[in-house]
């Protein structure tokens, strides 16, 4: 069996003397599994978001995500990575690493397109090849007549997609997403789902994404909650999903 994309134990996360966010968490989660993280807001689900992503540091435990061995923070907050791979293993992390935020985070001047061709340029992805894969991810997403439309001219559903495809067209090998239906309409919402589903069959990624809507669980393999910083449930839906 494959090792975890991502491994914690006894994760904690707070700050100075406060009650911590996160508690003494323990999961793994598997090469192609599409994971929902929910329960109230104040939970720490988004939290949890940004350690895995390697944008900040726990405060105890450890953590390993893709190979890299993400360590607690020391009280002279040495780098949450190992000494001998401090930038250049953050970098390299999150390349392969597809983040998806609330807020779309779209650069207004350039076209839905270039949004997403942008992403791919970055990783140095020739000119041709980065038209066709942006196209081929856009229309995925419903977005085939909207290359050439800039961030003002789509609606809030429809730049959040186009987020989603930047995300998604670089095949990571994990996509961390926060929330990133919540602007969308359930159909809308089910196709998103539908290519988290595609990229974990074709590209072997796995997608930890932290959602409200309960409409939505049934589409994942499964289902984590949280309260106030621990796991309170952990349960699979491979049964319902592979429907």
């Amino acid at each position: 069996m494959a090792p975890p994309v991502v491994s914690i134990s006894e994760l904690s996360y707070g700050y100075g003397n406060s009650v911590p966010i996160l508690n003494g968490l323990t999961l793994n989660f598997n090469p192609k599994e599409i994971i929902i993280i929910t329960g109230p807001s104040g939970s720490g689900k988004t939290t949890l978001l940004t350690l895995m992503g390697a944008l900040r540091s726990p405060t105890m435990g450890r953590m390993t995500v893709m190979g890299y061995d993400l360590m607690a923070a020391s009280k002279q907050k040495k780098s949450m990575f190992k000494p001998s791979a401090p930038l250049k293993a953050a970098l390299s992390l999150r390349k392969n690493i597809g983040f998806i935020f609330q807020n779309h985070n779209l650069i207004k001047a350039l076209t839905a397109q270039s949004n997403v061709e942008m992403a791919l340029e970055l990783d140095g992805v020739g000119p041709k090849d980065r038209e066709n894969r942006a196209k081929i991810m856009l229309k995925r997403l419903g977005l085939g007549h909207h290359f050439l439309s800039y961030p003002a001219q789509l609606s809030g559903g429809q730049r959040q997609r186009v987020a989603i495809a930047r995300a998604l067209v670089r095949q990571p090998a994990l996509i961390l997403a926060d929330e990133p239906t919540a602007s969308l309409d359930f159909a809308s919402a089910t196709e998103v789902m539908a290519c988290f589903k595609e990229s974990a069959s074709i590209w072997g990624t796995t997608t930890i994404m932290v959602t409200h809507d309960q409409r939505l669980m049934p589409l994942s393999n499964r289902v984590i909650v949280l309260e106030d910083g621990i796991v309170v449930k952990d349960y699979r839906n491979d049964g319902i999903f592979s429907q």
